[in-house]
This record gives structure tokens, C-alpha cells and sequence, in this order.
């Protein structure tokens, strides 16, 4: 895959997480662990292990969203 259109599908799968990610940082600014888990939940819904390595090799985010949602913890056991 070209660098571009790899880019360019690493930024469509950012933008889709978006709101999943924000939701589970609301909750968690919140103190909701009801709305916590939730959002964990959609995230490691959404996320299959495919998508770890294209948002890890890129961004901070893709990290960070990676490991809220546990998908870097259930599959590194």
C-alpha cells in the first residue's frame, strides 16, 4: 500500500474512533466507571487487532487508544 493512501486510512480510522475516545476520557474526567467501561467496551469493540499496528506505528493516540481499550493487554499475554 502506498505511503498516501496508508495514511490517508490510518486518518479514516482515527477520525471513526474519535468519539469512542473522547467518550471514554469524558467518563473518566467524570469519575463514571459505569461509563468507563462502556466506553472501553466500544472501543475494544470496534478495534480489531489488525487496526494495533497501523495506529501504534503512527501516532501517540492510536496508543493511547489502543490501551485504554485493551487491546494491547489482551493480546500481549
Amino acid at each position: 500500500m502506498s505511503a498516501k493512501r496508508r495514511n490517508d486510512a490510518i486518518d479514516a480510522l482515527i477520525a471513526e474512533l474519535a468519539p469512542l475516545s473522547q467518550a471514554l476520557t469524558v467518563a473518566t474526567q467524570r469519575g463514571d466507571a459505569a461509563g468507563v467501561l462502556d466506553a472501553a467496551s466500544a472501543l475494544r469493540e470496534r478495534l480489531s487487532l489488525d487496526d494495533a499496528p497501523r495506529l501504534l506505528d503512527s501516532t501517540l493516540h492510536g496508543l493511547l487508544i489502543a490501551a485504554a481499550s485493551g487491546v494491547v493487554a489482551n493480546h500481549s499475554e
